[in-house]
């Protein structure tokens, strides 16, 4: 497990985004226009780029839009500085710069980085490409942009945007850098492990949605490796750890980089990765039906020339006389007799052109019915028979065609051969580091609690990262030594070991705990008890004849004495539900006061007007009166401020509508208090 860390950690190290950055360079410098400044952009994704511009040349000068200190009078200043330095001159203006004779023998270049383009104001990027433009110096001007291509183009004018001879440095793209992390990871022979797709998906939407850092990539991958092996050792199933896993690495590595070789045409934008994906995913990618992707590659294929052809079965049977791959010992003659076959191609037409054929002259007079006793008189089936012999000897003589077919059928047994025996191998599930879903939240907590709910998930569902035939949990030391390290890079507060067995203990005996009082209703015991419901069925009883006995006395006086009845029990209810809201309304009005309703609209109303109004108003004045008229800033900078200033008011006018909310809510409690101990 170290070694294939550290193999990685190597690997990733080795990718620094652009290894050819000052090839570019030289590249873009060499190919510029007279009387105008050579300018490279470096496109979005290239955060390793711009750090590694900074130790391009000792002669350069770095913009950056963090910098609130900047202006065009310090970049003159820096200008200036930096000309004499490399030149010996001794310009103290701008002036003096245009009048500066540059030496002959003097070849060096002034590199001047601008960082986060898009974030300049426009008249700050015009400035600086019409002093570089008037100066005329051997200069060249790096741009860094963060959301588009065009982001230069949109802050200067029109007019200095013609000055530039602008160059992309898409070379290199976040495609291409992560692509060449996982060649040097995955496609390397030393390491006898093989990465899922899974796992190169995952990292690859990790790389994309938050940093373009390569640290991340590392963090997925040393997560991904760890719970592999944790696995491992926690399955306690006697693994298959055969020595013979790095023959079918470099079989498996040329295989794959010979398919994507040949499908480069098809796929001209897919890295080797898309191809890696669609074998895994689908066994019957190299089956020859209609509906078949290989189907469209053959498509392809069959318009190559025999020389291409012969150029790929050569590989392939490098590839089959490899070390360790005798499970493609049977496919050693065919690939033999297809390259006989194919070199013997022109000698094979030539002879069966010299070959002496037998065709049967049919002539329009043989055809005609001109006497029925003419003897060389051919029937309308003989006739038919003939033609069709014919046209099957000419389709026949297309030698390189069935050629072509019997090649594409041993591709596609080769293929589905060569990868289905790497996955399936018995050792796949030792070499093979597969994906875990898990490891996909611990990759980008966005807190403390989150990991302490992903650790007590991982400690109490382990079953679904070890071999479901055995009962231990995963490695717990292991467990914690992943999160300990995430922690140390996404959180500031790293977790204790102290906190985090606390947390698992009390995870596990959430499930021992007894149910509270407030949970629990309280139910008389009298009235469970077979007593209870004898003395309830009596009284049913009674009721029952004392009722009976009065309808059979007199029904009038029960019908008048049920209307008055129901009218009483109306009005008892009535008074009932007055009575209850009037002493409600009462205990509230003690507790909040008699017009607490009026006076909380009233402060609604009040602090949504003042939250609206007075930010506006003191941001409209501020920005007028204050930062252009006082302090002459230009209107971004002072759009910026005072917008600064109305949301801090925004957050006053809110906070002082809480604290008032807090301190009547408090007064209410005292008085609560107050009322329940008289």
């Amino acid at each position: 497990m170290e070694d294939l860390l550290k193999k990685v950690e190597e690997a990733i190290e080795s990718s620094n985004g652009l290894d050819n950055l000052d090839e570019v360079i030289k590249k873009f410098n060499n190919t510029k226009k007279d009387d105008l400044i050579p300018t490279i952009i470096f496109e979005r994704g290239f955060c390793d780029v711009t750090r590694r511009l900074e130790n391009l040349s000792n002669d350069l000068i770095v913009i950056n839009s963090n910098d609130q200190l900047f202006d065009i009078p310090t970049f003159i200043k820096l200008l200036l500085a930096r000309v004499n330095n490399i030149f010996s001159a001794s310009c103290n203006s701008v002036t003096d710069l245009k009048h500066f004779h540059l030496p002959a023998d003097r070849t060096e270049k002034l590199y001047i980085i601008i960082k986060h383009t898009e974030s300049f104001p426009s008249v700050t990027i015009d400035k600086i490409i019409s002093t570089l433009y008037e100066v005329k110096l051997p200069v060249i001007l790096i741009c860094c942009v963060s959301t588009s291509d065009n982001s230069l183009f949109v802050k200067c004018s029109r007019s200095n945007y013609l000055l530039l001879d602008v160059k992309y440095a898409s070379i290199n793209s976040p495609e291409i850098i992560f692509d060449g992390i996982w060649n040097k990871i995955q496609l390397d022979k030393t390491n006898n492990f093989i990465f899922d797709y899974e796992i190169i998906d995952k990292a690859r939407e990790t790389f994309f949605n938050y940093s373009y850092s390569i640290k991340d990539v590392h963090k997925y991958l040393e997560l991904s490796i760890a719970f592999h092996f944790s696995k491992i050792k926690n399955g306690h199933v006697i693994t298959d750890k055969s020595n013979n896993f790095s023959y079918y690495k470099n079989i498996f590595v040329d295989t794959l980089t010979l398919l994507h070789e040949m499908t480069k045409e098809y796929y001209s934008k897919k890295s080797i990765w898309y191809l890696y994906s669609m074998i895994c995913t689908d066994k019957n990618l190299f089956d020859t039906k209609n509906d078949c992707e290989f189907n469209k590659w053959l498509s392809m294929w069959n318009v190559w020339c025999k020389e291409k052809l012969i150029e790929y079965l050569e590989r392939i049977k490098i590839i089959i006389n490899m070390d360790g791959c005798d499970f493609l010992e049977s496919l050693c003659c065919e690939v033999d007799d297809l390259l006989k076959r194919l070199n013997t191609l022109d000698s094979r037409i030539a002879d069966l052109k010299n070959q002496p054929v037998e065709l049967t002259n049919i002539k329009q007079d043989e055809i005609k019915k001109t006497s029925k006793k003419n003897k060389n008189y051919i029937s309308r089936h003989e006739r038919a028979k003939k033609l069709m012999d014919r046209m099957e000897h000419i389709k026949n003589c297309d030698l390189f065609s069935k050629d072509k077919k019997d090649i594409f059928a041993f591709l596609s047994l080769f293929f589905k051969t060569t990868f289905n025996y790497l996955f399936d191998a018995t050792s796949s599930s030792y070499y093979f580091i597969k994906y875990a879903p898990i490891i996909q939240t611990l990759t980008n907590p966005p807190s403390d609690y989150f990991i302490d709910i992903d650790l007590n998930h991982l400690l109490n569902n382990s079953d679904q990262y070890f071999n479901p035939n055995t009962t231990d949990i995963l490695d717990v030391p292991l467990s914690y030594k992943i999160l300990q390290s995430l922690t140390n890079i996404h959180s500031t507060k790293p977790i204790s070991i102290e906190k985090w067995k606390q947390a698992f203990i009390n995870d596990c005996s959430s499930d021992d705990k007894i149910l509270l009082y407030s949970e629990v209703e309280i139910v008389n015991p009298e009235d469970c008890t077979d007593n209870g419901k004898k003395e309830e069925k009596s009284e049913e009883n009674d009721l029952n004849d004392e009722n009976k006995e009065k309808s059979e006395h007199n029904t009038e006086d029960e019908m008048e004495d049920t209307e008055n009845e129901t009218e009483n029990n109306t009005c008892d209810e009535e008074e009932n539900m007055s009575d209850e809201e009037i002493e409600s309304e009462t205990e509230e009005d003690k507790w909040y006061g008699s017009d607490s309703r009026k006076k909380a609209i009233n402060n609604l109303i009040y602090y949504s007007i003042l939250m609206f109004v007075f930010p506006l108003l003191t941001m409209y004045l501020s920005y007028q009166f204050v930062f252009i008229d006082y302090f002459y800033y230009d209107t971004d900078t002072a759009a910026m401020y005072s917008g600064l200033i109305a949301a801090g008011i925004v957050y006053i006018v809110i906070i002082s509508f809480i604290w008032e909310a807090y301190n009547e809510e408090k007064d209410a409690e005292v008085r609560k208090k107050a009322l329940k101990s008289d």
